[in-house]
């Protein structure tokens, strides 16, 4: 049974964590039609339940039909009918051959039977996200916006809404106009990274009273292994960890005026996915057992897994599969139909099992990487703006996680959505800010000059955890201003443009201009 913290009595203070967790899912709606599929709004986000998607997909389309967005939408989803038509073909292959599917089907239970040996119940995790972090920074600065539709975003594309806009389907990751078409009294606030980021230092100070490694992968979010505060204040129970939790969410609250929600579970995973249950405002307790696990993730929809993009949640739905339940209902055809890892990954998740331990230098994530959509851009100011949001967001992280990585790619997509990409290898780990900048412009210097762009992404790979000695807060931002950078201080070598780019080309120099 789950347990339920204490009641609390102002309206301000947290929901109650639910028994069972009900109701997580939405369910998987059909889409009958290409124009539905392409957009394949996803209304998982909380507070987006009741939003009537047909109309929003209709609005979409109406604003996108013709456009290149639309003609790479188009083109992804035909190739993604085309490997579901080929996945479906292998699984009639096998069904039609007795033996060969005997033999996948047992392979699939020995391995289920081998990750559910790895359970693990003897950890607590607590993840911990700020509700609608960005727009609630901005409310909480200018209280007369709490009840109207907020937005907050760089001059094209959304970065969060606050919940009065989620009631008109307005969600990040759409750009302004179609925001304005699905709420016409929508407020737009500029970004203010240097903001969030100061911000986002002081909740991620109170979260180290409680796990001084504490993992994070933006700025709005951590998750917490709780076990050692626990035991050492021995309250390593049930009531112990709601205790905790609810503590977690007072301190941010008392010291910022800011809300967040926590999800209670045995590893990182879990605790993560059910932070999303009761936001706004919210815990959600999931019970230590194999039965309550399996009973929470049943009709939980794939797409809620962390990992599990929009491109797979297609492609498993093409193969009927909508639901964790159903990943173990088909795991033959997942198991012959993608990569070994692939299939351990969504096996695992769909059983709840996850990492609940702090990753380890051979655990840690292959990749890290930070991406940014916008209204298209060609200026040298408008470079500068970007790549210098871009590199603070990967220093957080960095920073963070404590991590270095060798290899720096730079990705930028243009106004026909094809990518280019620049990267590089260094001989020794990078990790600091100016490191990380210095890699950036360089990489940006080779792909120079060039058509305009509407996406600017960094991605860093080869990585592992930084060697203590070389963590020195100090330096590690010594370049870094709330209202700035020391651009001159970047001094670096530029391949030879071609002639006809030599008189007004991009140089290493002019970023300090």
């Amino acid at each position: 049974m789950t347990q339920k913290a204490p009641q609390s009595s102002p309206s301000s203070l947290p929901k109650t964590p639910q028994n069972v967790l009900k109701d997580v899912s939405n369910g998987a709606e059909g889409q009958s039609e290409d124009s539905e599929i392409i957009f394949h709004y996803n209304k998982s986000k909380a507070g987006l339940e009741n939003v009537d998607t047909n109309r929003i997909n209709n609005i979409i389309m109406e604003c996108s039909k013709g456009s290149e967005y639309h003609k790479s939408e188009q083109k992804r989803l035909n190739e993604v009918k085309e490997k579901v038509t080929r996945y479906k073909q292998k699984v009639a292959k096998y069904q039609a051959n007795s033996r060969l599917w005997e033999k996948a089907k047992n392979e699939v239970y020995r391995r289920i039977e081998l990750y559910k040996a790895n359970r693990n119940f003897k950890r607590t995790w607590i993840h911990v996200d700020m509700d609608m972090f960005y727009a609630a920074v901005e409310i909480r600065d200018n209280p007369h916006l709490a009840d109207k539709p907020v937005a907050v975003g760089d001059k094209s594309m959304i970065s969060t809404t606050n919940y009065v806009a989620r009631k008109y389907g307005v969600r990040s990751g759409i750009p302004i106009f179609i925001g304005k078409k699905l709420c016409p009294d929508l407020i737009i606030i500029k970004t203010d990274y240097a903001k969030y980021q100061k911000v986002s230092q002081q909740f991620k100070k109170i979260c180290r009273e409680f796990d001084e490694d504490l993992e994070s992968k933006g700025l709005d979010e951590v998750n917490l292994d709780v076990t050692g505060y626990l035991r050492r204040n021995g309250i390593d129970h049930e009531l112990g960890r709601i205790f905790v939790a609810e503590k977690i969410r007072r301190n941010i609250k008392e010291e910022l005026d800011l809300t967040s929600s926590c999800g209670i579970a045995c590893n990182n995973m879990l605790s993560k996915i059910c932070s999303d249950v009761q936001k706004p405002n919210g815990i959600t307790y999931l019970e230590f057992s194999e039965k309550e696990i399996t009973k929470f993730l049943m009709k939980l929809p794939i797409r809620k897994v962390p990992g599990v993009g929009k491109v797979n949640e297609l492609i498993l739905s093409g193969l009927g599969i909508n639901t964790c339940e159903e990943v173990l209902q088909k795991g033959v055809e997942v198991f012959i139909n993608f990569t070994e890892n692939s299939f351990e990954f969504l096996a695992r998740c769909a059983l709840g099992i996850s990492r609940n331990v702090h990753e380890r230098e051979s655990q840690i994530q292959k990749s890290l990487s930070v991406s940014n959509t916008f209204k298209p851009v060609s200026e040298l100011p408008q470079f500068k703006d970007k790549l210098i949001k871009i590199i603070n967001e990967v220093a957080d992280r960095v920073k963070d996680r404590k991590i270095c990585a060798r290899t720096i790619t730079l990705e930028l997509k243009n106004l026909e959505y094809k990518t280019i990409r620049r990267s590089f290898t260094t001989e020794r780990s990078i990790s600091t800010h100016q490191e990380l900048m210095n890699h950036a412009i360089k990489l940006l210097m080779e792909a120079w000059p060039m058509e305009p762009i509407r996406l600017m992404g960094v991605r860093l790979n080869n990585l592992r955890k930084v060697e203590k000695r070389k963590r020195d807060n100090k330096s590690h931002w010594k370049d870094r201003k709330s209202n700035g950078y020391n651009w001159s201080s970047y001094k670096l070598d530029r391949p030879t443009p071609p002639p006809r780019f030599q008189n007004n080309t991009l140089t290493p120099e002019s970023f300090g201009k």
